[in-house]
């Protein structure tokens, strides 16, 4: 896209701090070496105060750095695994700019748990396979999910649902069985 490779992240950081000005200022001037505002109404304003919250992906080093500034992480489970978490956090944790976020940084894990499927779909399980299949799930997200610090993830459903018409009675079991049993909080 004719930008070159290196200069990406000091773009995407300040293409962060350029939202951060508009959705913090009610006349927004920025100037930086990418992008210059001014004269810019933004409107309506954002509904979350002081501004939306901010969740970077990635897992290299300066992504991390960038997470930390921010509200959350969300790590990118394409080349790695969930045993990675703890020590990008520790990295994370370590950074100036994390400072004061521990009770609520974010990470957003878009992989279910590894090995729990239910590997003839969801219409085909039996109450008995469907309740080992629910508390399979539990234990992970209660389990090593929390244990690493995970505090939202996609919710995975098993890959041989056949039809929408599955899909959608998992998702109804799903919010049924297990999200109270994840989350006993949760109202929904």
């Amino acid at each position: 896209m004719g930008v070159p490779f290196a200069e990406r992240g000091a773009i995407t950081d300040e293409v962060l701090d350029t939202l951060v000005t508009i959705w913090t200022e009610p006349d927004p001037v920025f100037e930086g070496e990418y992008f210059r505002i001014s004269g810019l109404a933004v409107d309506p304003r954002p509904v979350q105060q002081p501004r939306p919250p901010i969740h970077v992906g990635g897992n290299s080093k300066p992504a991390l750095r960038r997470a930390a500034r921010f509200d959350g992480w969300q790590p990118n489970p394409t080349n790695w695994d969930i045993s990675g978490i703890p020590a990008s956090m520790d990295y994370i944790r370590a950074q100036d700019s994390f400072r004061g976020k521990e009770d609520s940084f974010d990470v957003n894990w878009l992989s279910g748990p590894d090995g729990v499927d239910l590997p003839d779909g969801f219409a085909a399980a039996s109450p008995t396979q469907l309740r080992g299949y629910r508390d399979r799930l539990t234990e992970a997200y209660c389990g090593t999910y929390r244990e690493y610090g995970i505090t939202r993830t996609a919710a995975r459903a098993p890959l041989a649902i056949a039809s929408v018409a599955e899909f959608l009675d998992w998702l109804g079991w799903f919010a049924a069985e297990v999200i109270p049993a994840v989350n006993p909080s949760d109202p929904s």
